[in-house]
């Protein structure tokens, strides 16, 4: 049996390399016949790209190999095939998934990460070598492919570039000498609060901490304040129009879902549940499981878990007054407000003077 798998993965290894030699094959045909109709290859711009989003739990090698054969593949092809020439240039058209990570996309971001390596590989050796981290294209582009691409990036806080910007800026970079830039139009305020708190060091230069953190703690202080202090009748309602104000806040439609549908079923997708899931983390404060949504589809579902999660963790101290919300000054002490009892009593010295 063991011998059989043996010359079965053997085959297929030499399958593998069959393709491989007819795309080079392909390429160098290719490239001859550019060389026969011109005098000379200046430059080469490769924009080839393929996209297989899912979950990383979903994700599977040919999903990845789909992903990266457009990307690895073709581009180092057209690298060595090209050595011989003097080329002006040689763009790769990567995506702004290799810089940021995006949910969804680890196939996509490693595709791009080897074109961001491949260019700085070439300068290295002195050779033309630019990679361009794009955002999010309008009217052409993968970004525009699908509605569900483009709204999740524009919760994110993405602008679609221009065609004409797009080119334009692509001129200002082939007369620069660089291995790697990035061009994307964003709110990074509004991105650097989808992505949270905690994640946010990279982008201090391009964000206000104070307008994007201090809301983040004082909805996180306010809803908890609210549930704890609320008749144990009203603490699930609280709960559930919390989710649901979450949930239209993710979908970016502005219509309130039904509290006792399954959301995958008004719209939502996995990238969505994530980010759902991410948003109540930061709101209440606690560890959620990714699958939450998977778990509990409905919003009442939901909230029915959150509020069994919350009375065991947070009733066993008394209420706490609506004086704790502390000042802007404060607020570094009350984003853990409910973190245990000794920071309850920190914040009490405070509020006492």
């Amino acid at each position: 049996h063991q011998t059989s798998n043996i010359k079965h993965q053997t085959s297929n290894i030499k399958h593998q390399i069959s393709n491989i030699k007819h795309q080079i094959s392909n390429i160098k045909h290719q490239i001859s016949n550019i060389k026969h109709q011109t005098s000379n290859i200046k430059g080469i711009i490769h924009a080839a790209g393929v996209m297989d989003d899912g979950m990383l739990i979903q994700q599977n090698w040919e999903r990845f190999r789909n992903v990266m054969a457009a990307k690895v593949t073709g581009a180092w092809n057209l690298h060595r095939l090209t050595l011989e020439y003097d080329l002006d240039f040689f763009i790769l058209f990567s995506s702004a998934a290799s810089v940021l990570g995006n949910q969804g996309q680890a196939n996509y971001a490693s595709a791009n990460a080897f074109l961001d390596a491949l260019a700085h590989y070439r300068t290295g050796r002195g050779l033309a070598g630019t990679s361009i981290n794009w955002g999010p294209w309008d009217s052409v582009g993968m970004a525009v492919s699908q509605n569900a691409i483009q709204d999740h990036l524009t919760r994110q806080g993405f602008s679609y570039i221009q065609p004409d910007d797009g080119l334009r800026m692509m001129k200002e970079i082939l007369s620069a000498d660089m291995a790697q830039v990035a061009v994307m139009d964003c709110d990074w305020n509004r991105y650097a609060e989808h992505i949270g708190q905690e994640k946010q060091g990279f982008f201090s230069g391009l964000i206000s901490n104070q307008k994007t953190n201090g809301g983040k703690k004082r909805e996180a202080s306010e809803i908890l304040l609210s549930f704890r202090n609320a008749p144990p009748e009203k603490r699930l309602k609280i709960l559930s129009d919390f989710v649901q104000e979450t949930a239209v806040k993710v979908m970016g439609s502005g219509k309130k879902p039904d509290i006792n549908l399954p959301l995958m079923d008004q719209g939502f997708d996995s990238l969505m549940a994530v980010e759902l899931r991410n948003r109540l983390k930061d709101s209440l404060d606690r560890s959620l499981s990714v699958s939450l949504l998977f778990n509990y589809p409905a919003i009442s579902d939901i909230a029915g878990y959150l509020d069994n999660d919350l009375r065991e963790t947070l009733m066993e101290s008394p209420p706490i007054p609506e004086a704790s919300i502390l000042s802007e000054k404060q607020e570094d002490v009350s984003v853990e407000m409910f973190a245990g009892d000794d920071v309850l009593q920190e914040i009490e010295s405070l509020i006492n003077g």
